[in-house]
């Protein structure tokens, strides 16, 4: 792991720390304990990064801390526009197969209107993702005003934007509904939205330093901006 100037992250306390190994030759380095909790600071250095997927998959929040802190977070972008892209396609294969249901042919007229609704979906999709992080960033300052003691010190917006991209990856699970053909069964999707919502919690308990109480609050009233925004401009289509 290349050094940098700013500190660390004790993956099991959050607090900060000057480094998160020595290193004495090529092959040997030891790994550093917290001055807080006088654990190993990050202990995900020397696990395979197969080992860390499966821990955020598991919402465990140590590797949270390891990849939005003591990794580096150069393709968080990527991901934030392929995750775009594909709950774009995923509601814009809904809708078209809610359409085509009743359809016995498709003329190239139909292919054009589909193709332009998926740009449509893609918009939508941006339009509300922005509405949660604004909505997000406004709440999380307004409390950070009132208790300004509770903001971490630690904190950077960009480490909450990579959060909650992060948080998103849990619309993946989308992948064997459009392989199966079965989009937008009632309860795969109440189940990708349970587990979206638990993963977007926890990150931002993770960032924030907040209760789940206080991120559960903040969390939903961002996605229901979201989706009642996303519904607003569906209706404005349809007009």
């Amino acid at each position: 792991m290349a050094a940098r100037s700013s500190l660390y992250t004790c993956v099991n306390c959050g607090s900060q720390v000057q480094e998160l190994f020595k290193q004495y030759s090529p092959a040997v380095l030891k790994l550093v304990h917290c001055g807080k909790c006088h654990k190993i600071a990050d202990k995900y250095i020397e696990y395979d990064p197969v080992i860390v997927m499966i821990d955020l998959v598991l919402l465990n929040e140590q590797a949270y801390r390891h990849v939005l802190y003591n990794s580096p977070s150069q393709n968080h972008w990527r991901l934030a526009v392929i995750l775009v892209l594909f709950e774009a396609y995923s509601e814009w294969m809904t809708h078209k197969d809610v359409k085509s249901s009743g359809k016995s042919h498709t003329s190239p007229y139909d292919l054009f209107e589909g193709e332009q609704s998926f740009y449509f979906e893609c918009l939508q999709t941006v339009v509300g993702s922005s509405m949660l992080l604004l909505l997000t960033y406004t709440l999380t300052w307004l409390r950070w005003w009132v208790h300004a003691e509770c903001r971490p010190q630690n904190y950077r917006n960009i480490i909450l934007w990579n959060a909650l991209v992060l948080s998103n990856c849990g619309k993946f699970l989308m992948i064997p509904s459009l392989i199966w053909g079965e989009i937008g069964t009632e309860t795969h999707s109440l189940f990708i939205m349970g587990y979206t919502f638990l993963s977007q919690l926890k990150v931002y308990s993770v960032v924030c330093n907040t209760s789940k109480v206080g991120a559960g609050f903040i969390i939903f009233f961002g996605l229901v901006a979201k989706y009642y925004l996303c519904y607003m401009i569906s209706n404005m289509k349809l007009q």
